[in-house]
């Protein structure tokens, strides 16, 4: 029983950092179209969220990179 409980928790762990992959794809695809600067704010945190659980000092870039645009923008809700 051990066995099957170690192979099941492997199994579902892989497939959902297969998820976090195709979604991060998507996110990044996503900002290479997007032009609207809000959108692109919420694109930008999205995917610290997903990259922080792996590379902490990336999803700190990405998330200097959103606040660097709403600053630009003088959105005051942005830079919150």
């Amino acid at each position: 029983m051990p066995r099957f409980y170690i192979l099941f928790v492997l199994v579902i762990g892989s497939l959902t950092a297969k998820a976090q992959v195709a979604k991060e794809k998507i996110i990044r695809d996503s900002l290479a179209i997007v032009q609207n600067d809000h959108e692109r704010i919420e694109l930008l945190i999205k995917l610290a969220k997903i990259v922080g659980t792996r590379s902490t000092d990336s999803a700190m870039q990405i998330g200097m990179n959103a606040s660097l645009i709403a600053k630009k923008t003088e959105n005051e809700k942005d830079q919150a």
